[in-house]
């Protein structure tokens, strides 16, 4: 019954665009960096603590966006950063391949980051 509801809730938010004000709002913790100062305000770290109906929409939204951009071929194959199954470092090994291919070949590489 109240997975039913959720899914109720989170498709009208879906359809209307309409996300509720409520789950704006984080609480931001400070949490002081091990064996620092704790007088020093660079010294720690946040982390916000947001509504856990808020995370899961975001979740919902996030696999339904990336959905849409894949089957629309608006993201390329070589887009790694944010992609499942994909590394950053996937785009620094296909860089050194390319680097070194140039190289080998005696041409020019032009990168730009």
């Amino acid at each position: 019954m109240a997975l039913k509801i959720l899914l109720q809730i989170y498709n009208i938010i879906w359809s209307q665009g309409i996300f509720p004000n409520q789950w704006r709002n984080a609480n931001i913790i400070p949490i002081p960096k091990p064996n620092k100062s704790k007088f020093d305000v660079e010294n720690y770290r946040s982390i916000s603590l947001i509504s856990t109906l808020s995370k899961l929409i975001e979740k919902i939204i996030n696999k339904r966006l990336i959905w849409f951009l894949e089957s629309s071929k608006l993201i390329t194959k070589e887009q790694c950063g944010f992609r499942k199954n994909h590394s950053t470092i996937d785009a620094l090994s296909t860089l050194h391949t390319e680097i070194c291919s140039t190289y080998r070949r005696n041409q020019h590489l032009i990168t730009i980051a």
